[in-house]
């Protein structure tokens, strides 16, 4: 594409088209919308030939030539910038500031265009223009002029508001074929409309709200948004009062992905899907690709808009407060990019919903989720058991349709959506094999197998859990449920209702990590020797602990070494590692009491998950406290932990 206009003869242009009505709607489709974004003294001022500096953002990349070309039989002195990005060299604001100046003093109009007008036109236009005009989409009374001009026929009374909204240069123009009638017409940019609102979705996809299992706030905030964005079509709200912007938050599985192309589907709007992961795959990893590579997919979404730009396992953009130096130096640009992108108040946000999903919220740089950013964390968590069934039951579709399930899904506490969804194709396989309709037995199967450990070994993990569980009620914890079914993560798992206080004392974080060690403890107590299956536990311990000591000042210094989370990379200091130690020491001794103390209770419960595979919290805390010990607190501990 050439920067400057003044030597692009037109007919090179129209040679890009096969027919005399195409070449008309290809020139006159983006005259008209230039001379529908031009207020009339300035137009005067154009067609005169005063010296005159504006800018013009278009929608999207394709846009910016043909607006040019416009531009120039406006006004064919004219000096025209025409900026894509394409060009990494020239494209940009230190470049062509001269011209702009020069032009201006010979008496001649200088015009930039482009989508990003800060990104890639000369800094001195964008910072000296007399006006800054922005090219939308053909409204209804665009369009009926263009089908009185390059259609053939009567045009409709009634012409659809916003049916051309989102398409593209190119995809417009398509839509005016040799020969077709303004209702032909106008079926074509429906049809593409329509296609574009699937993009990236699958057929099977759900609106958000016929989608199971999103209780809470992701549904409140997601139907808000589809309300929002119904009332924006009609004219009775404007896009920035919507709430077009968050994070998904949330465990693997739990459907963060799914959840986007719902809305997406409830919404009617294209969703663009990206991560950085595929910034590096459809590059070299060189930093100026990378960078571009995230710069196309936005403006994708802005060539689109309205539409969805979804950034899965949006964490990928490291926080800088947890980089190291060489890792700064690399990072940086692509973050800065980012977060000039993403920030609504430097780029034209208007049109663009602005969706991540992250597995880990703790590392999400801070300054992606402030005000004008991403703005909120939407937590999608873990589905409780009627949100499961609900889920099972949706991708069972007409299967069972009398079975009890949420008795069935008691058997896979900690489950996520994924699973319910594999329970469910794994179940329609095993009687698709038999030749037969699926039972409840296939699906029992598919949520529990039968164990394949030996006896010994699924009794050592139901005293690991029963130490979990025991020692978080005797805490003044609540237990959710306990599990030994054996999954593709874990043997066993023990889910608890609460989360440490927010801040948590010294005392709060003494308390989480003796529920960690109380499993490792259990093991030690009632069998004779702990095994290597507490090392999540340990880690779990540890960071609470190193944290204590180097983030959160709860520890003999007020220093701060690290930040929470990445504390127990100081461990490799003797030092530091010996306070550890002795600390962690401590707390696994109070674990032994607390399981010795209630060694009966420990029993008991271990022997219940070994029969059952599964109790709730409630059957916990029924077996416990049938051991009067229980209602005892260790070491002056006060109530109020969680482990999980």
């Amino acid at each position: 594409m050439s920067e400057d206009l003044e030597d692009v003869d037109t007919p090179e242009f129209s040679d890009l088209f096969a027919s005399n009505d195409q070449v008309s709607i290809a020139e006159e489709l983006p005259y008209a919308l230039l001379l529908k974004a031009l207020p009339r003294p300035i137009r005067r001022r154009l067609e005169r030939g005063d010296p005159l500096a504006l800018t013009v953002t278009v929608p999207g990349p394709d846009w910016v030539e043909p607006i040019g070309g416009a531009v120039k039989a406006l006004n064919s002195d004219a000096k025209v910038f025409c900026r894509d990005g394409s060009a990494k060299n020239q494209h940009k604001p230190s470049v062509g500031s001269d011209e702009v100046s020069a032009a201006l003093i010979q008496g001649r109009a200088v015009i930039g265009v482009s989508h990003a007008p800060q990104r890639y036109l000369p800094s001195s236009l964008v910072v000296c223009a007399d006006g800054h005009l922005t090219i939308a989409s053909p409204d209804s009374a665009t369009l009926r002029r263009l089908l009185r001009s390059c259609a053939s026929g009567s045009v409709p009374r009634f012409i659809p508001e916003g049916v051309a909204t989102g398409l593209a240069y190119h995809e417009i123009v398509a839509a005016f074929r040799a020969n077709a009638s303004p209702r032909a017409v106008l079926q074509n940019l429906a049809h593409a409309s329509s296609a574009k609102s699937r993009v990236s979705t699958t057929d099977t996809t759900p609106p958000l709200e016929k989608l199971p299992g999103y209780s809470g706030d992701a549904r409140e905030w997601g139907m808000a948004l589809v309300d929002g964005i119904n009332r924006w079509r009609g004219g009775k709200a404007a896009w920035s009062e919507l709430p077009t912007a968050a994070v998904l938050a949330g465990p693997p599985g739990t459907g963060k992905t799914l959840f986007a192309k719902a809305l997406a589907r409830s919404c009617g709007l294209p969703i663009i899907v990206t991560s950085v992961g595929q910034w590096f795959s459809t590059t070299d990893g060189n930093l100026g690709d990378v960078c571009r590579a995230l710069q196309l997919a936005w403006d994708a979404a802005k060539s689109s808009a309205p539409s969805i730009f979804f950034i899965d396992e949006v964490d990928a953009l490291p926080s800088r407060e947890k980089l190291s130096d060489r890792a700064r130096e690399w990072w940086t640009s692509l973050i800065t990019l980012a977060l000039t992108l993403f920030d609504g108040a430097v780029t034209d946000r208007n049109g663009i919903v602005l969706l991540g999903a992250t597995n880990h919220r703790a590392q999400l740089d801070p300054a992606l989720i402030r005000s004008g950013r991403f703005e909120r964390v939407i937590e999608i968590p873990l589905p409780n058991s009627k949100d499961l069934a609900s889920i099972l039951r949706f991708h069972l579709g007409a299967d069972l349709p009398g079975a009890d399930l949420n008795s069935i899904v008691r058997l896979a506490t900690g489950a996520c959506a994924a699973d319910a969804a594999r329970w469910a194709r794994d179940a329609r396989a095993t009687a698709k094999a038999a030749g037969r309709d699926m039972t409840t037995d296939d699906l029992v199967v598919a949520i529990a197998p039968a164990d394949p450990r030996p006896p010994s070994d699924i009794r050592r993990v139901a005293v690991h859990e029963a130490g979990h569980a025991v020692a978080q009620i005797a805490l003044g914890g609540a237990v959710e449920s306990v599990t030994i079914v054996v999954t593709e993560e874990t043997g066993g798992r023990t889910r608890t209702s609460g989360l440490l206080p927010d801040p948590p004392t010294a005392r709060d974080l003494d308390r989480e990590a003796v529920v960690s060690l109380a499993g490792r403890a259990a093991e030690a107590e009632l069998l004779g020797a702990p095994s290597a299956g507490a090392e999540s536990d340990l880690a779990r311990a540890t960071e609470l602990v190193c944290m204590q000591h180097a983030s959160s000042g709860l520890g003999a210094s007020l220093v701060h070494l690290a930040p929470s989370g990445s504390a127990s990379a100081l461990l490799v200091d003797a030092k530091f590692r010996q306070t550890i130690e002795q600390h962690i020491a401590r707390l696994y001794a109070e674990a032994v009491a607390l399981v010795r103390e209630r060694q009966a209770a420990v029993t008991a419960v271990a022997e219940a998950l070994v029969k059952r595979r599964v109790l709730s919290g409630a059957q916990v805390r029924v077996i416990t406290l049938q051991d009067a010990n229980t209602l005892q607190h260790v070491g002056g501990m006060k109530s109020g932990g969680a482990h999980e």
